[in-house]
């Protein structure tokens, strides 16, 4: 599935966002657009996502960025974000997808088109597995956990960054095989985009794999301090790092391969994609 056929299929408005005011959260809209194609990509790994399945894997990969932008850069528009997107509103939205009182809206008009774009991705979901209450119960658990997580409510913020690759993973199939995939891509990404990112998490004391978790602003930059004390200490070190890398990397190609010659060949071309 292509950008331009995932950004027609965004519900109603919502591609806004790609051309609008939330674009400057995540960049220009070609990287808005791309973040919709990772989403997709993933849920396409292991063949066994319907085309429903991979677009509200697109709206959610999005969904989920621009949140983490608003937590990120904006701190006064968390508190009316996390207001209407509370862990019971996401889960009633799931169980009730045709329900007009139960669509996700925002007090803030700024924040309405992030907030119907959560709205059509989970409205989505919950038509398309009704008669799963089961795995929208999964679902609403892992929602639930990620965004605790993104809004430090959970001791571990770490959570945010592995759990939406795992939800995307429960869109697809509830297979054992597909969850120890997605958690190894997920771990694996985590700790990629922890790298990419050092330099500038150590500027804004954010949470990183490698510099530490830290709790209160006191505590992120003391963990930060020695995270980045750790990390220039020298190539012993460094090699450290990349090991931690690499044994992810295993751990991802060898659950792939678990799963079957299609889903490696898949999960190899998406790491070549990632790493170009």
């Amino acid at each position: 599935m292509t950008v331009a056929e995932l950004e027609r299929a965004l519900p109603g408005g919502e591609a806004d966002l790609l051309t609008g005011t939330m674009s400057g959260a995540r960049g220009d809209p070609e990287r808005l657009r791309r973040i919709v194609w990772w989403g997709s990509a993933l849920a396409d790994l292991t063949g066994k996502a319907t085309g429903t399945a991979r677009v509200e894997a697109g709206w959610f990969n999005l969904a989920f960025a621009l949140f983490d932008s608003v937590v990120d850069d904006t701190p006064s528009r968390v508190p009316p974000l996390a207001r209407a997107l509370t862990p019971d509103r996401l889960r009633l939205r799931m169980a009730a997808p045709g329900h007009g009182p139960a669509a996700l809206t925002a007090n803030l008009p700024e924040l309405e088109p992030l907030v119907r774009l959560f709205d059509g991705a989970l409205s989505a979901v919950g038509g398309r597995l009704r008669a799963q209450p089961g795995r929208l119960d999964q679902l609403g658990d892992l929602l639930e956990a990620m965004f605790r997580s993104e809004l430090w409510a959970a001791p571990d913020p770490f959570v945010a960054k592995r759990l939406p690759v795992v939800f995307i993973g429960a869109l697809v199939d509830p297979h054992a095989r597909t969850a120890r995939l997605f958690r190894a891509i997920a771990e694996f990404l985590w700790l990629w985009d922890d790298w990419l990112d050092l330099a500038e998490d150590l500027g804004r004391l954010r949470p990183n794999a490698f510099l530490g978790r830290g709790g209160s602003h006191a505590g992120r930059a003391t963990a930060c301090a020695r995270g980045a004390l750790r990390l220039v200490a020298g190539p012993r070190t460094h090699g450290q790092v990349a090991g931690r890398l690499e044994r992810a990397l295993a751990r991802t190609l060898d659950a792939a391969r678990r799963d079957g010659d299609d889903t490696f060949r898949r999960t190899l071309a998406f790491h070549r994609e990632l790493f170009a």
